[in-house]
C-alpha cells in the first residue's frame, strides 16, 4: 500500500437524534437571527423616520412655522391663473384673493412669512340654499395643499372634509400636524381655517 492510496478515515455517521438536534439547532439560529435583524430594522426605521413625519411638514419662518413645500407666490399664481384678482395687504403680510361667479362668492385669505404660508382661510359664499359640489371642492383643494407629497395624508384630509361640508355643522380636528377649522352650520356659507401647529 503506498501512501497516495490511503484514503483519510471517514468521520462516524451520526445517528438519527444527531441529526435532529442538529437541524433543530439551526432553526433556532436562524430564527435567533430573523428576529434581531427584523427588531434592530424597525427600530432603526422607526427612529430614523418618527422625527421626520412630524417636521418635514413645517418649517421655521421667523417666530412662525410656516408650510415648507408651499411658497405664497405659486399659490398666488395658480388662484390667479382661475380668474382670481388678488392683493397683498401692506404692513400685515397677508394676501387676500376673491372671485365672483355667479351668485357664488370665493374668497381666500393666506397668512405669509419669508415667503412660506403659515396660515390660511378659505370661505364660499352663495345665494342658493346651499353650497355647490363645484365649490366645495375648491375647499377640499386648498385643505390637502400642504400634504400635495404625501397622499396618504391627503387622503386622510379628504375622508375628514368631504362628508363634512354638508354636514351642517362647525368641528375642528389636528392633520399632520396642522390645526383645520371647518365653519359649516350653515350651508350657503362654508369658511376652512388652516394653520400651521408649533408642534
Amino acid at each position: 500500500m503506498t501512501m497516495a492510496n490511503v484514503q483519510p478515515p471517514a468521520p462516524p455517521l451520526p445517528s438519527a437524534g444527531d441529526a435532529k438536534r442538529a437541524w433543530r439547532r439551526l432553526r433556532l439560529i436562524a430564527l435567533a437571527v430573523a428576529m434581531v435583524v427584523l427588531v434592530a430594522g424597525g427600530a432603526g426605521g422607526y427612529l430614523l423616520t418618527r422625527g421626520v413625519k412630524k417636521t418635514s411638514y413645517r418649517a421655521s419662518c421667523g417666530t412662525l412655522r410656516c408650510i415648507p413645500s408651499l411658497p405664497v407666490s405659486s399659490v398666488i399664481d395658480a388662484l390667479k391663473g382661475r380668474g382670481f384678482a388678488c392683493a397683498e395687504k401692506a404692513g400685515v403680510d397677508t394676501w387676500t384673493c376673491q372671485l365672483r361667479i355667479g351668485d357664488t362668492h370665493y374668497e381666500s385669505r393666506i397668512g405669509e412669512k419669508d415667503g412660506l404660508i403659515y396660515k390660511f382661510d378659505n370661505s364660499v359664499r352663495t345665494e342658493r340654499s346651499e353650497v355647490a359640489d363645484a365649490a366645495k371642492a375648491f375647499l377640499v383643494w386648498f385643505a390637502a395643499m400642504p400634504f400635495s407629497n404625501d397622499p396618504v395624508l391627503a387622503e386622510e384630509i379628504d375622508g375628514w372634509l368631504i362628508p363634512r361640508l354638508s354636514g351642517g355643522a362647525d368641528t375642528k380636528v389636528t392633520i399632520g400636524g396642522y390645526f383645520y377649522s371647518l365653519t359649516a352650520a350653515s350651508q350657503q356659507y362654508l369658511r376652512l381655517d388652516v394653520w400651521v401647529g408649533t408642534r
